[in-house]
């Protein structure tokens, strides 16, 4: 394992991380925590992040990774959310970063069910000690707390069992196994993150190269650095991090690097972008990088993971349908040329993975994604199987109703399937419903980002009703460098055009934000909700 932050790298083996793991694990019997406890830890990119989450999971207690904060982020919302999550879920012990104690102490409003431990006060014993706990394969082994800056955090309870069960489907799916070397900046707080590039890997005895998000985000082509280096096989990463990796790489005019040991590098966590991956694997062509390599993954946290995967060694197949029958009611999907004016492009998401089974919930009735079948309609996504969870920690009303009548786990996603192939549209709360058409806030971003002045993926689409005409209107926020009125008003313009010719909206209002202003999640995408209610709040008080 090597880790990377500020600019060191750590480098440690798997006996090492077993070693200083069962030393965790006596520490935190050493507290004296029920058994079950909750273990709370929030901690910058740190090996004894790694090490103190194994660590509580030996010592029969379930580990849960939280974001931190960050100085970009207003702390209100952020402690807002958490004093909530605390309360519910009343950890055994806290552990984070000295800094950050005061204020977590006082979201614990003088609580004594919950010991505080600042990172520089943990003393480990110099010998493991400790049993390892007992535990069967039904025990709850982490919990999974949804991201986001705003609202009540969900824990998804994942037991030792599930996890076992999606580790070998997924392995079995990408041919992995402990030659495979992953490069990551994704956060352990974050489901791609914790599974893709620490469990999976961990599992198969695969080499782990971990890089600070932060530093990515300021050194994006790190990562590229670090596939060459160690010879990378695999990474995973959202939608957004492609635009952020090639439009760094063409700015700087970056020289070229040797990609060609990447087996995949997968998109995965938002929606997929055909032009996001065509776009990466032209420039990065002469970089050796295999034009096989960008893939596409659907996931979740309330499946461990992955639900379905591109096939390997295949580029991610795309196809057109027409726009408007699937704006109407029906959601009907009807395959035509991708040049046609009413097209809309979906990357398709691969085949289930074993282990799984997924329906599309169209508007006539469910249809099984299988080998061959296509769903002839869009629909809600709906997923059983041995790696589906069975509820969200101590929140039974959520539980209930995350699950159908008959047992299947409702995603909130959109989607359709064409020959046994899965195609994600977006997310059903992601839907604006504008003068009875539908409208996937996805499809309205991604034009906006693409609009020349716009920094890249730093925009925010969101509907508001309009009591004047008792109707909803489209409102888009994007973030850019330019400050020339004029040059303001062009781009308010050019985006208004590009998210018609798009997707035949007509936008009420776009505003421009100075680069950094938007609100974002801890997992670091675009936070609608938060931008939503910050520009209603700006409205009221203008």
């Amino acid at each position: 394992m090597h880790f990377f932050r500020d600019g060191v790298e750590t480098s440690i083996s798997y006996a090492e991380l077993n070693a200083r793991s069962k030393r965790f694990a006596r520490y935190f019997q050493e507290l004296g925590l029920a058994p079950g406890s909750i273990v709370f830890l929030f901690l910058r990119h740190d090996r004894e992040n790694y090490e103190a989450f194994i660590g509580a999971m030996m010592a029969g207690f379930i580990p849960s990774i939280l974001p931190y904060p960050t100085p970009k982020q207003h702390p209100k919302p952020y402690w807002d959310a958490h004093e909530q999550l605390v309360t519910r879920v009343q950890p055994g012990v806290v552990i984070t970063f000295d800094e950050n104690v005061p204020a977590m102490l006082a979201i614990m409003g003088g609580s004594k069910q919950t010991i505080v431990v600042a990172q520089s006060d943990v003393v480990l014993p110099e010998e493991p000690g400790g049993k390892v706990a007992d535990y069967t394969e039904d025990t709850v082994a982490l919990l999974q707390h949804s991201s986001g800056t705003t609202g009540l955090k969900k824990g998804v309870m994942l037991t030792h069992r599930q996890i076992d069960n999606q580790l070998q489907s997924y392995r079995d799916a990408l041919g992995f196994g402990e030659r495979d070397v992953v490069v990551s900046w994704l956060p352990l707080y974050h489901d791609m993150g914790l599974l893709s590039s620490f469990l999976l890997p961990l599992s198969s005895g695969a080499t782990i190269v971990s890089i600070d998000a932060f530093e990515w985000v300021g050194r994006p082509l790190m990562m590229l650095e670090l596939i060459e280096t160690y010879a990378a096989t695999f990474a995973w990463m959202p939608n957004f991090a492609f635009s952020h990796i090639r439009v760094n790489a063409e700015a700087k005019g970056a020289g070229p690097r040797n990609l060609g040991s990447l087996k995949a590098i997968i998109s995965c966590s938002e929606p997929v972008r055909g032009q996001t991956l065509e776009m990466f694997r032209s420039a990065f062509a002469s970089w050796n990088l295999p034009t096989h390599a960008p893939q596409a993954c659907y996931a979740m946290a309330e499946t461990v993971f992955a639900i379905s995967q591109s096939a390997m060694r295949h580029e991610p197949r795309i196809i057109a349908v027409s726009q408007s029958t699937l704006q109407d009611a029906a959601r009907a999907i009807v395959e035509i040329p991708e040049g046609d004016p009413d097209a809309a492009t979906f990357v398709s998401n691969g085949k289930p993975i074993s282990g799984v089974a997924v329906r599309i919930a169209t508007p006539s009735g469910p249809r099984i994604v299988s080998e061959g079948a296509s769903s002839g309609a869009a629909g809600e996504i709906q997923v059983s199987g041995s790696f589906v969870f069975e509820g969200y920690f101590r929140n039974p009303e959520q539980s209930q109703a995350a699950f159908t009548e008959d047992g299947w786990y409702r995603t909130g996603d959109i989607g359709f399937c064409a020959d046994g192939e899965l195609f994600i549209c977006g997310r059903e709360k992601e839907l604006m419903i504008i003068h009875g058409k539908n409208y996937y806030v996805g499809d309205v971003e991604a034009a906006a980002s693409a609009v020349e002045g716009v920094k890249a993926g730093r925009v925010v689409a969101f509907s508001v009703f309009n009591d004047k005409t008792d109707a909803d209107d489209c409102i888009v926020l994007a973030e850019s460098d330019l400050v020339d009125s004029m040059d303001l008003r062009m781009i308010k313009r050019s985006i208004k055009q590009a998210i018609y010719d798009a997707v035949a909206l007509t936008v009420k209002t776009v505003d421009i934000a100075p680069v950094g202003t938007l609100a974002k999640t801890t997992s670091g995408k675009m936070s609608r909700s938060q931008n939503r209610d910050i520009w209603l709040q700006s409205k009221l008080e203008a």
